[in-house]
């Protein structure tokens, strides 16, 4: 803004602002495209990090920044380094739970590696991005030669969805009078050949699975509608936009629900992604997992209605090869995912990975649910445990501690009797709502795992009850309106709930915990909001508003009473 002619005005008090915004959005695109350094750290307003944009604690066992060698004098360049580096550590996307199996221990020491700051992070994932996508935005010879050995070409269809969502992100992206069309079609542009190029790795190695028929994946539009819509995810993601997920589905209309189930395949077939755009995928399939397939709307429910069965319990949806006795969990991360071992012990079946070997079709993750015919046969060689939760009293819901439930009541169930293994059979569901459940049963196990171990709760006995009440409320939970306990929550909400309940009529002091010390331990969770346990869905109005409260307030009113008719969890 200001005169155009000889450049006077800019900085005008009603111009300056303005000018300031888009002379910074210049910058930092050309910093993005080009990779170059970024000077503006120097200038006097990034020279104080003394408050940290982020509610995230941080690690108390970071490094301090080394000292000068003896002999060297200590330049004063008026910079806290040691909050600039803690500054730069917030800016870096933190490592999913799920994903941490890939790190080295230096990376889960320090939270993140080596000197990877957020402009390295920024100009890598471009860099690896323009690599990707250094093709026009059309099949390549290989892939028209796979169109064309189809029974029905796809690239009609193709194109369709393609034209169809490239217009509406177009659309969405351009509304903001800061980001001109020109500027989404080039968004939109990047993502058709990164699509392309993904498609085409997904089909060679569908190829080379023992019964593929790319006929029936490249006929299903919901696929190629998900894939485009992760390849945009990647691109906004790259060029640093302030549009996060889930903006992309709520933009285009797609179903977190069907989202999630390409976001495996194509970190699978695809090598070259940097490493935090998988990251970021990663995040955004938890995402989805935990809270966004559970709202009211989602077509989870559509799905589990069509099963015609309740929600799958653990052991139905893990695969004969990942079932662990409680045990060998901690033994078998170094073991490889088709290993099976034999227990001496018995227990809930744990998850320990969600995939099924790389030889399933990727079509077999958008057809319905089905239950297998064949049985998996379970070996136990103890007595089934069940945690009886008794009821609050009423004289308990007065007093000054609402939470405090009572004395614990265990029995044991029925059993052979003198340790003789038992078998029982469990019908496998399959299909997408098998992969649904398998990927976040190993979710929620993860964070268990993770939450038990800042609070030390290393009883594995405990940890198993823990486990059982959740996944009671997860497959049999209703709440006072009738509805799933999970409808328009979080399952962080359900798995801090259980941690606390068993903890409080486990009857030891070593292991009781407030929920105060449960939030603060989850809050070091890379996923935590603040407001999973700040605002918790407790009731449903008739006039469509919802009551909400904090996590001990849906524990009173909600969770407590989902275990007064069920005894056992």
């Amino acid at each position: 803004r200001g005169n155009h002619e000889d450049l006077t005005g800019l900085l005008e008090a009603q111009n300056f602002d303005y000018n300031f915004k888009v002379v910074n959005k210049m910058y930092e695109e050309y910093i993005l495209s080009v990779g170059d350094f970024d000077e503006r750290i120097f200038l006097p307003k990034f020279q104080s990090f003394d408050e940290v944009p982020s509610d995230r604690a941080l690690d108390p066992d970071q490094p301090p920044h080394p000292s000068p060698a003896p002999g060297v004098p200590e330049v004063d360049f008026g910079i806290d380094f040691t909050s600039f580096r803690r500054h730069v550590r917030q800016m870096t996307p933190r490592t999913p739970l799920t994903g941490r199996h890939y790190l080295s221990t230096r990376d889960l020491e320090y939270g993140t590696t080596g000197n990877i700051t957020p402009v390295k992070t920024a100009t890598q994932s471009v860099s690896r991005l323009n690599l990707l996508c250094g093709r026009d935005p059309t099949p390549s010879l290989a892939l028209t030669r796979i169109f064309h050995s189809c029974e029905l070409s796809p690239q009609p269809m193709i194109d369709s969805v393609l034209s169809e969502l490239g217009d509406k992100f177009t659309l969405h992206y351009s509304v903001n009078a800061d980001s001109s069309r020109d500027f989404a079609e080039k968004r939109v542009n990047v993502a058709v050949c990164l699509y392309y190029k993904l498609l085409e790795s997904i089909l060679i190695d569908e190829q080379k699975k023992p019964a593929y028929d790319l006929n029936i994946l490249l006929s299903l539009r919901l696929f190629h509608e998900t894939l485009f819509a992760c390849c945009i995810e990647i691109v906004i993601f790259c060029y640093n936009s302030n549009r996060t997920f889930p903006w992309i589905l709520s933009v285009l209309n797609i179903e977190p629900y069907h989202f999630y189930k390409v976001i495996e395949v194509i970190v699978r077939s695809e090598a070259s992604l940097s490493r935090d755009i998988v990251k970021h995928l990663n995040l955004s399939e938890e995402q989805v997992l935990d809270c966004l397939a559970w709202q009211s709307r989602s077509s989870l429910w559509q799905s589990i209605e069509n099963s015609g069965q309740n929600i799958p319990a653990c052991e139905q949806v893990t695969l004969a090869s990942q079932l662990r006795t409680p045990q060998l969990i901690s033994s078998s991360a170094s073991q490889g995912e088709g290993e099976e071992r034999e227990g001496d012990s018995g227990g809930a079946a744990k998850p320990l990975a969600v995939s099924g070997g790389g030889v399933t079709p990727v079509s077999d993750r958008f057809q319905s649910p089905v239950t297998n015919k064949a049985h998996v046969i379970i070996r136990t060689h103890s007595p089934t445990r069940r945690v009886i939760v008794p009821p609050l009293s009423s004289q308990i819901r007065q007093s000054s501690d609402p939470l405090d439930t009572g004395e614990p009541d265990c029995e044991d169930g029925d059993s052979d009797g003198g340790g003789k293994p038992r078998q029982r059979e469990v019908a496998q569901v399959g299909g997408s709502l098998g992969l649904f459940f398998r990927k976040l049963y190993h979710l929620v196990y993860v964070r268990m795992e993770e939450l038990c171990s800042h609070l030390r709760i290393d009883d594995e006995e405990l940890k198993h009850k823990i486990w059982t009440c959740f996944e009671y409320s997860i497959t049999h939970g209703l709440d006072d309106d009738g509805q799933h306990i999970m409808k328009d929550r979080h399952v962080d909400q359900l798995l801090m709930s259980a941690v606390y309940i068993i903890c409080k009529v486990a009857n030891s002091p070593q292991y009781e915990k407030t929920f105060t010390e449960i939030m603060k331990c989850y809050r070091l969770q890379p996923q935590c909001n603040s407001n999973v346990y700040r605002s918790v869905l407790l009731t449903r109005q008739q006039d469509g508003k919802e009551e909400r409260g904090d996590l001990i307030k849906f524990y009173n009113m909600v969770y407590v009473n989902l275990a007064l008719p069920h005894p056992t969890c």
